[in-house]
């Protein structure tokens, strides 16, 4: 059976009555989840509530049993001193000592509990307490109004009051932006409907406006406190990587919104969705570029070794699948170079406009230059040092597998353990020959386009397994190359 846990406490909801009689009840809401965080909705749950004497492992003074139904958001109702028991709930000395409450529950309806929690009674509800002290002021005229306001003052102090600082379970700042003006409205429109209580001169009076308070903003309180853990739940690191993106996505929430609070280096794994053929990449934020940290691998043909150096020699877009020499577009996703290099374009594919996803682009050789640049100022060559462009950074951004050995200090084949601090991830998917459509170079060179003419070529970048540097080159425009696609 899994866990049930009481993810949190949402109210105690004390209901004051100005009748001759005290009130022999305390209203009840939690939010009932399971081990893994799952909402335990609109089912049957079988509930201990006990009331324990001096501390959190002191005497029974009071149990009772339920069975009470969640509703569809979660959330459990009931009033203690209702419940099945044998003990009487009016005996319990408030005014002695401190009470704590301890809930436990089984998710079956049964009586198998397992222990929810226990928590201090930090406000003995002042129905009970004067019932049982015995100084429970003349409300018949008009009341004890210092007596009210310390009642209202309570009330309060059991209110969420907007405080960030006030929540018993903080949640991460950098997502609060989100939902800031949704839980500040509540709270505003919590405090402005609690009326000044030294007007009041009946406890019916009092009775009456906390229960309107309670009716109108219990639900609120609960459905924002329920939003907020659930943004907080699917964001599991926002400073260096977020996994569980499509759950913000879902919610509104937009990859702008998440990058302006990621740090350098942070990754948003399956972070953006290629609407055309629903492959998922990885996206890696560094300095002020969003790069895709994985080979392009849109396929909308395949052509084999002949067709390749036909469509080159035509000026016209080719795709290709390393090592592959065929047609058949299930067999090539299939492919093992496929899964891990993706696809080798040539320039002509490349200068569509429309090869990467909608929003994103390929870089030019100047965007390529700021992200050389920016990674060797900020100590990402091999040797520790600071600048010198490209010639030290290649080891920072090839991936820790698939490359050939080298022996050349601070290349990238020297010790792949220590690759890829960047997280662009670079693969060695070598290259596509433009003359005869053969493949070559597989683990030992990952070659990317730019965007960039030069004369009659294309300016590229070359990382190579025997090298330290990123080199810039010219290819022809027949050739197949990989792509990364850069944020507009």
């Amino acid at each position: 059976m899994k866990k049930i846990t009481v993810s949190i406490i949402v109210a105690f909801l004390i209901i004051v009555s100005v009748y001759a009689q005290s009130p022999e009840k305390i209203s009840y809401q939690a939010i009932i989840r399971n081990s893994t965080g799952e909402l335990i909705k609109s089912k049957l749950v079988g509930v201990q509530i006990s009331i324990l004497y001096g501390n959190s492992n002191g005497k029974v003074v009071y149990s009772e049993l339920h069975n009470s139904e969640t509703n569809e958001n979660g959330l459990l109702t009931l009033e203690i001193g209702t419940g099945v028991t044998g003990y009487n709930f009016s005996e319990i000395a408030w005014s002695t000592g401190d009470y704590f409450i301890k809930i436990e529950t089984d998710i079956t309806g049964g009586n198998n509990y397992t222990i929810a929690g226990v928590s201090q009674l930090l406000s003995v509800p002042y129905a009970l307490y004067a019932k049982e002290a015995g100084n429970m002021p003349d409300v018949s005229g008009f009341a004890n109004i210092t007596a009210l306001n310390d009642t209202a003052a309570s009330i309060r102090s059991n209110m969420f009051s907007g405080n960030y600082n006030e929540l018993i379970e903080k949640p991460d700042l950098l997502l609060m932006h989100l939902n800031t003006k949704a839980i500040q409205d509540t709270a505003f429109q919590i405090r402005a409907d609690i009326p000044n209580v030294s007007r009041f001169v009946t406890t019916g009076a009092l009775s009456d406006t906390i229960e309107r308070i309670n009716a109108e903003h219990a639900k609120a309180i609960a459905d924002t406190t329920l939003l907020l853990l659930t943004y907080i739940k699917k964001l599991e690191s926002v400073l260096y990587q977020v996994s569980e993106p499509q759950a913000l996505f879902n919610a509104g929430v937009s990859i702008d919104d998440i990058v302006a609070y990621m740090k350098d280096g942070a990754i948003i794994k399956n972070g953006l969705v290629d609407t055309r053929d629903n492959n998922k990449y990885s996206v890696l934020k560094l300095g002020s570029q969003l790069w895709m940290s994985d080979n392009l691998a849109y396929l909308p043909h395949v052509h084999n070794n002949s067709e390749f150096i036909s469509k080159g020699s035509l000026a016209m877009p080719a795709y290709g699948v390393y090592g592959y020499n065929g047609n058949d577009m299930l067999i090539a996703k299939a492919n093992s170079y496929y899964l891990e290099y993706g696809v080798l374009y040539n320039w002509y594919a490349v200068n569509t406009d429309s090869l990467c996803p909608a929003g994103w682009h390929v870089p030019t050789d100047n965007e390529w230059i700021i992200l050389e640049t920016y990674l060797s100022a900020k100590g990402y060559n091999y040797d520790s040092t600071i600048g010198a462009g490209s010639s030290k950074i290649a080891k920072a951004m090839a991936s820790t597998v698939l490359w050939n050995v080298s022996t050349t200090s601070g290349a990238v084949g020297s010790d792949l353990s220590i690759n890829n601090a960047s997280g662009f991830s670079a693969l060695p998917g070598g290259y596509r020959l433009g003359t005869d459509g053969t493949s070559h170079n597989e683990g030992n060179h990952a070659y990317f386009w730019s965007i960039s003419e030069s004369g009659v070529d294309v300016l590229s970048r070359l990382i190579s397994y025997n090298n330290a540097g990123v080199s810039k080159g010219s290819s022809a425009k027949t050739l197949g190359l990989s792509v990364r696609c850069l944020k507009d």
